[in-house]
């Protein structure tokens, strides 16, 4: 029996939501029953991720959106809230990639240091400016934020398929973790409830091509990761699929200003 999350006729706004992660998301949320808004750059691959949430009945509104500029976050929130009335979950997955940064924290410049903050975090934030007076007006809503597990330990070699140092992205994850804390405060009176999930290194087709940039098999790179993690296998999409729904859910209604890993043990720190 499949258990029922209350979720079916919700209105869900999933940023990101062209590839990998966003991609399973915006599936797993049309099974639910959710009225589906996906965001990214290029109408392409939205295309193709809605006409796959379309097949199974449900409803997805592809919005080509630039979240590098607050106007891109705000179209996007509004977009969505026209299509459906409402807007009663956000979803910040988007994410820009660090390209290019050097294995030495003394080799970086600005453009490093900030690409994952700018192109992530402040996306998030400005995504979530823009949905809480919509979800204040209906009474409730769920804010969710894909993190990262750098916000949290110093990932050194063998923890990712890069061989650069992965500062950037501590700095931009940690401060969406900072940023989720303070706006869950402010905005728990309108119960509207504010999470971040942080995913270890996942398995995607951007971990393989970022394996084969730097000279290293599929396999050989799957080995050595998963050598890092004590279940002994890599996390998916579908690992971190679960817990987003639950916490998107009335299910969660209580739970708020939280910050949950999904890494399969390979964090050795006591977060309490």
């Amino acid at each position: 029996m499949a258990f029922d999350l209350q979720l079916s006729g919700r209105a869900v706004l999933i940023t990101g939501g062209s590839r990998g992660l966003g991609r399973a998301l915006a599936l797993a949320c049309a099974q639910q029953g959710m009225r589906v808004a996906i965001c990214a750059r290029t109408r392409e691959s939205l295309d193709e991720v809605a006409a796959a949430v379309r097949k199974g009945g449900a409803v997805c509104v592809p919005i080509v959106a630039d979240l590098s500029e607050s106007a891109g976050c705000r179209r996007a929130v509004e977009t969505a809230t026209e299509a459906f009335g409402t807007l009663d979950v956000l979803i910040n997955n988007a994410s820009t990639r660090v390209a290019g940064a050097p294995a030495s924290i003394m080799d970086m410049d600005d453009a490093h240091l900030t690409a994952r903050f700018m192109g992530k975090t402040m996306a998030a934030i400005h995504c979530a400016q823009a949905a809480v007076p919509v979800m204040r007006a209906a009474g409730e809503g769920r804010i969710l934020c894909i993190g990262g597990t750098a916000s949290r330990t110093a990932l050194g070699p063998g923890d990712t398929t890069a061989k650069n140092s992965a500062l950037p992205q501590g700095l931009g994850n940690a401060a969406l973790s900072n940023f989720c804390k303070y706006l869950s405060d402010e905005v728990a009176p309108d119960r509207i409830t504010v999470n971040i999930v942080h995913p270890h290194t996942m398995y995607t087709a951007r971990m393989v091509e970022r394996a084969l940039s730097i000279g290293e098999d599929e396999a050989s790179v799957i080995e050595r990761m998963t050598a890092r993690i004590p279940l002994g296998r890599l996390i998916t999409a579908d690992d971190v699929v679960g817990i987003v729904l639950f916490l998107a859910s009335p299910l969660a209604s209580a739970i708020t200003g939280q910050s949950i890993a999904v890494d399969g043990g390979a964090l050795r720190g006591v977060v309490y």
